[in-house]
């Protein structure tokens, strides 16, 4: 896909596998495949995208059991497993099933998950466009083993995405069921492939920065490493991510670290290729 670079996963993770100095990947499931599509749910669009749909009667273990499957190849380096992503974009884009489906197909992967035997084996979920905790409640499954919900956080406003930080944590910390939250993607998008997404912008990276640097003196931000920036590649296909095109590491994610979070001990290794 154009925001990979063209990569395909397995090249993905083995670039980060044969750095000595590893990122900590987190790994996005999402799509039915072609064998495994039933019809959409009924206020979807006609033309609701085939990667949205649910699982057909008869293929409801699909997306479980690939998962698990994802688990156990790629267990040893990745650190977290992300169920699906943006189920709640409006006319079915994302997901073209109902939230009852979401439930028992895809979320009933985290069990999956689990099951794989795997360490640390983090399940990532729901991953909403539009996050508050009402959405949160019509969104999971409660009795599902979901370690962090996330979201992602698309604004160019910094005041509102600083509100929304807050209003989340605020919420979960009000609810017992709330494990903790993980924001997915981060900021805008500057003007590049279509199917990139977010709000776009032509200055890139400067609501991101804004944001973080706020962020880094809120308490209710402690903990947050939030790594999208819009800026990231000058390449319009690969308008996304941590890695270049050759599978080096960026230095800007250590700017990021030390400057905005205040990080000395990190992860990985700073030295190396990358702009």
């Amino acid at each position: 896909m154009p925001c990979g670079c063209g990569y395909s996963a397995d090249e993905r993770v083995a670039m980060v596998a044969r750095d000595p100095h590893r990122l900590p990947i987190l790994l996005t499931i999402v799509g039915t495949p072609v064998w495994a599509r039933g019809p959409p749910a009924a206020d979807c669009p006609a033309d609701a995208p085939g990667l949205a749909r649910p699982l057909r009667r008869g293929k409801e273990s699909a997306f479980r059991d690939f998962v698990a499957a994802v688990a156990r190849r790629y267990g040893t380096i990745a650190y977290a497993f992300e169920l699906w992503n943006e189920p709640d974009l409006e006319a079915c884009v994302a997901w073209a099933g109902t939230r009852q489906q979401y439930k028992e197909e895809i979320l009933s992967a985290a069990t999956a998950v689990k099951g794989a035997g795997i360490a640390p084996g983090l399940v990532v979920a729901p991953t909403l466009e539009n996050p508050s905790g009402a959405a949160m409640d019509a969104w999971m499954d409660w009795s599902q083993p979901v370690d962090f919900l996330s979201f992602n956080l698309y604004t160019t406003d910094v005041a509102a995405g600083l509100a929304k930080i807050d209003e989340m944590n605020a919420w979960c910390a009000a609810n017992r069921r709330c494990p903790g939250f993980y924001i997915t993607e981060f900021g805008a998008r500057r003007t590049g492939v279509s199917n990139c997404p977010g709000p776009r912008t032509d200055r890139p990276g400067a609501g991101d920065v804004a944001i973080m640097k706020r962020c880094r003196k809120r308490r209710r931000c402690a903990g947050f490493f939030l790594y999208a920036l819009s800026d990231q590649n000058p390449r319009p296909e690969c308008d996304r991510g941590l890695l270049d095109r050759h599978g080096c590491r960026k230095r800007r994610l250590c700017t990021i670290a030390r400057r905005f979070f205040g990080l000395t001990a990190l992860p990985f290794a700073c030295a190396g290729c990358g702009p």
